[in-house]
């Protein structure tokens, strides 16, 4: 749409697509559906199918070349992974074990955003991840399978990060959860 928010240009219209992100030329929209992964034209047009998976949280790097997700292999199962795709290739080139206490979205919050964020050089991933009842910020790096803490707290949850325009800080919301006892005598 304009500045001014006339003429909208509508990009899509399914029932479940959402967490878009464009193009680091401004020429797509790519967005995760129910089951797949597509781009559109940022000029409107037919979607294309670019990964037919199942993904959550899905991330364009900074250089729009790759896109990072969460994936789970085995639906019942609570094991989760990290994927690169190369949107050059068309292929998965990376692959990361996650700790075993990191989920792609937590329970805590209404409206979690634990999407995966790209670090401002573009060299890793961070993503939340939940242990002991509290939440931290961890670094997956791109030339190592070694993950590493970034934050160090001992309770709460994080609903929502992201780095700072300079990229020497991480803004995040904590959620804590507080339960009143109320007792009510029936008449």
């Amino acid at each position: 749409m304009n500045s001014d928010g006339t003429q909208p240009l509508r990009l899509t219209s399914g029932t479940y697509e959402d967490l878009p992100s464009v193009t680091a030329d401004g020429k797509w929209v790519i967005y995760r559906t129910g089951k797949n992964i597509r781009k559109v034209s940022i000029d409107g047009g037919p979607p294309q199918i670019l990964l037919s998976r199942e993904v959550q949280g899905p991330s364009l790097s900074p250089d729009g070349r790759l896109l990072a997700f969460f994936i789970n292999d085995q639906p019942d199962s609570q094991v989760w992974h990290l994927e690169i795709y190369d949107l050059t290739l068309g292929s998965i080139v990376k692959r990361f074990a996650l700790p075993d206490s990191t989920r792609p979205f937590n329970g805590m919050s209404s409206t979690p955003d634990n999407r995966l964020r790209w670090t401002p050089d573009g060299n890793g991933l961070a993503y939340v991840s939940s242990a002991s009842g509290a939440s931290n910020i961890w670094i997956q790096p791109l030339n190592s399978g070694q993950f590493r803490k970034l934050t160090d707290f001992k309770e709460a949850e994080i609903t929502s990060f992201a780095w700072s325009d300079d990229g020497r800080q991480v803004v995040l919301v904590r959620d804590t959860r507080t339960y009143v006892p109320v007792l009510v005598r029936l008449f």
